[in-house]
């Protein structure tokens, strides 16, 4: 059923798409849907944690590299391409801070990204202090999601997501 929502939601975005659709797709009954999910609402919630950790799974991978500098380059590009795309983007982006509220959605994403951009910002800025290193997260985080959005409406070329993270986290290095 998640896959079918995953589709479904990802390609016709939450509120064009009906509980009947989702089980037509999933090849069950809209009772078995209600039986595992008490909303449509909390359906796309679980949509949306497997997106999330689809996400957080790439950017680490992508992440791991020799330097701090690079790992923050190459993680929060992989967001961005990954974030890009239709599916993903149309759940991430656009339905979960309508679906979810703004600061329920803000809460989960953090919740998912923000440890490890602290660690790799602690370890490029070992001398700032806490606070200097929280805002600094919180602007990059702000930056890369704009990004990420900016991307999914107007696809760049992966040159340009590069060089424009390169010049955006060039001051870190």
């Amino acid at each position: 059923m998640l896959d079918a929502a995953w589709e479904r939601f990802g390609v016709d975005g939450f509120h064009h798409v009906s509980v009947d659709q989702i089980a037509t797709t999933a090849g069950v009954t809209h009772g078995a849907v209600y039986h595992h999910f008490e909303s449509k609402e909390s359906l796309f919630l679980g949509v949306f944690s497997e997106v999330e950790a689809e996400l957080v799974t790439s950017t680490a991978d992508a992440a791991h590299r020799p330097s701090a500098f690079d790992a923050l380059l190459h993680g929060c590009y992989a967001y961005i391409s990954m974030a890009s795309h239709r599916e993903i983007g149309q759940i991430v982006l656009i339905d979960a801070p309508a679906v979810l509220g703004t600061e329920r959605y803000r809460e989960i994403d953090e919740s998912c990204f923000l440890p490890s951009l602290i660690n790799v910002s602690k370890a490029l800025r070992q001398h700032d202090s806490a606070s200097a290193i929280a805002l600094m997260v919180s602007a990059i985080f702000a930056a890369v999601c704009h990004l990420a959005l900016t991307a999914h409406q107007h696809p760049p070329s992966a040159a340009d997501i590069g060089g424009t993270l390169r010049v955006l986290l060039g001051s870190l290095s």
